[in-house]
């Protein structure tokens, strides 16, 4: 394991809308996740997300993320169009500044935290609601493959319960890209809801 910045691109011509690759951490399927990393978008300005309690093989997932519309919490019904739970503007842009993205699932409550790299982490979620279609699985991340896209990671830190203090630098990419597994599939890079008709959202 090699600590240190994780990409995830998408060369130009090599993608589509419907396209997104996506990484999920090789572990056993866990109940309560919290996952945190800090993002940069070094190119194009697509989604980026995180995902809770994925199953490779349905192609379900909570997915939590940031695009230039704001900040989302999706769920991914395997082939079909994934809705938006909830959704929110937000001042952070990733192809600026390095974000931190939090997205705490426990139990029926999903919670994403949004703040600036080197900024404490906010006390109250930006986006928080209550589903109950998935109660386990493995976490990832996604971009969406309408390239050239690329988004770094700089690191990937996972837990089962709510991650409160910062992460060492230690730990930075070692506790996730132990076991990384790389897909790419066809489908929307980002959910939303049924009123909108904006890219949607994918799971491997």
């Amino acid at each position: 394991v090699v600590d240190g910045d994780y990409t995830l691109t998408f060369p130009s011509g090599s993608g589509s809308p419907t396209n997104a690759k996506v990484a999920y951490a090789e572990v056993a399927p866990i109940g309560d996740t919290s996952i945190r990393t800090q993002i940069r978008q070094v190119q194009g300005a697509g989604p980026v997300s995180i995902l809770a309690r994925g199953d490779i093989t349905q192609l379900t997932a909570y997915q939590a993320g940031i695009d230039p519309s704001g900040v989302y919490i999706a769920r991914n019904n395997g082939p079909v169009a994934p809705p938006i739970l909830v959704s929110a503007p937000t001042d952070l842009n990733p192809s600026l500044q390095d974000v931190v993205l939090q997205f705490d699932v426990i139990g029926n409550q999903l919670s994403l935290y949004a703040w600036p790299a080197g900024e404490q982490k906010p006390i109250t979620p930006v986006l928080s609601v209550t589903d109950n279609a998935y109660s386990s699985g493995v976490p990832g991340l996604l971009i969406n493959g309408n390239g050239p896209h690329s988004a770094v990671f700089r690191y990937v830190h996972v837990a089962d319960s709510s991650i409160i203090p910062e992460p060492p630098t230690a730990m930075l990419s070692a506790i996730f890209f132990a076991g990384v597994c790389v897909l790419q599939w066809r489908r929307s890079a980002r959910p939303h809801a049924a009123s909108r008709s904006r890219p949607r959202l994918p799971v491997p």
